[in-house]
């Protein structure tokens, strides 16, 4: 009993060297349909498509759309802008459209599809009518707005051919918020590359601060702290532990390898990976799925044994959700994951001890060029099977909230 008991305790201290590992990964994971025409009130479209302005010259021309929400309670997923040249609508049609005729105009074209009530287009030397609506769900998208023409045909009757006054910050419901990012158009994208990711900017001294509260509560810090044209590394400061991830930047998106180091007040563990799939698309549309596979071994400079983890990751984007987090009220888009994995210490005695974890899952919601403003996490570790006698209980779990307090860009 006493060799049995001492076993249990050593194999005990091992888990309490790695737990911290364990734990810090799993909090850390971090992302075309057919249409149905909604004729209920509570599906409206737009109000009050306009053209706000016009930029460049010849093949460069481009026009700015901006458009009210919807007079409805109901949840507008995203809106669709479509476009057709103005010269056939002029041809067709020698009165101002009603929404029937919109629809019957057989060659209008989806140009986009966008969270926020704006979208710029190229036009270059041709003249085109747009229209938007408003998609409530994957399947119910409204009827159509009132349409507008670059050349001056069909204009809203409101605005009289002019331009009307245009609050960027009102159209992306930022209006309160001094924190909030609301002339990113002003950026030269040209000059960002490929590791900067409108859902996850990475910019060197960007920073944020998430209050976490659930099974128990602190504040976690990240902050991108070296940058490069392949990549980039972002510092996680959670009590008293800090976490140096390494991340690859893509043509498909961001990769957040989950290698790099931890540091806590008596060692430093570093954890190699061998990851493939992506964490956050370039691009991300409700309806997209993607999976991230990471192979992660981590060590000491002790020689203690190594922890060994499989991780799998399924991510899809859900919806298009206004949420409320200390730092402000957003439009973002929610993604919803499935964590998978498997984990064992190896220990220098040349043993394996499995651990048992359950599978989690959870939420995350990003703005565009802001990143991530909420996440749903948790992770429940009940036992680790050992060589001799019974497996070592262990009662270890997390389930949280983090919500951004404060976040800062430096553009």
């Amino acid at each position: 009993m006493k060799k049995e008991n001492h076993c249990t305790q050593r194999y005990h201290a091992y888990f309490q060297k790695w737990a911290a590992v364990l734990v810090g990964l799993a909090l850390i994971l971090t992302a075309g349909c057919s249409r149905q025409t909604a004729q209920q009130d509570q599906y409206m479209p737009p109000d009050h498509v306009t053209l706000v302005q016009f930029s460049g010259s010849g093949t460069e021309r481009a026009v700015l759309l901006a458009w009210d929400a919807p007079d409805t309670q109901a949840a507008v997923v995203q809106y669709v802008v479509y476009g057709i040249q103005e010269g056939r609508v002029l041809a067709e049609f020698a009165e101002p459209l009603d929404d029937a005729q919109i629809q019957a105009l057989e060659g209008a074209e989806e140009v986009a599809r966008t969270e926020n009530r704006e979208h710029a287009e190229i036009i270059g030397n041709q003249d085109y009518c747009f229209f938007v609506t408003a998609v409530y769900d994957p399947d119910t998208e409204s009827s159509p707005s009132n349409l507008v023409c670059t050349g001056g045909a069909y204009l809203d009757p409101v605005d009289s051919g002019a331009a009307r006054d245009f609050d960027r910050e009102e159209v992306n419901g930022d209006e309160n918020d001094d924190n909030k990012v609301s002339d990113m158009q002003d950026i030269d994208q040209d000059n960002r590359g490929l590791c900067f990711n409108p859902y996850y900017p990475a910019v060197v001294d960007a920073s944020y601060a998430y209050q976490v509260t659930g099974t128990r509560d602190w504040v976690q810090i990240h902050t991108i702290t070296e940058m490069s044209e392949e990549g980039f590394k972002e510092e996680v400061v959670q009590d008293l532990v800090t976490h140096i991830y390494q991340w690859e930047c893509l043509p498909e998106g961001l990769v957040n390898t989950y290698g790099g180091v931890m540091i806590t007040e008596n060692d430093t563990v570093h954890t190699a990976s061998d990851t493939e799939g992506i964490t956050i698309p370039s691009s991300i549309s409700l309806g997209d799925t993607w999976t991230q596979t990471s192979e992660l071994t981590s060590s000491d400079g002790m020689g203690e044994g190594e922890l060994k983890r499989s991780v799998t990751l399924h991510r899809s984007a859900a919806a298009i959700e206004t949420v409320t987090v200390p730092a402000g009220t957003f439009e973002a888009i929610r993604v919803d994951y499935d964590l998978e994995m498997h984990a064992a210490m190896e220990t220098s005695d040349g043993h394996t001890l499995p651990f048992a974890i359950d599978s989690s899952a959870g939420s995350e919601w990003y703005v565009k060029d802001i990143g991530l403003i909420k996440k749903t996490a948790g992770v429940d570790l009940e036992r680790m099977d050992t060589p001799e006698g019974p497996s070592v209980p262990i009662q270890l779990e997390f389930h949280g909230v983090f919500e951004l307090i404060e976040f800062s860009l430096p553009w």
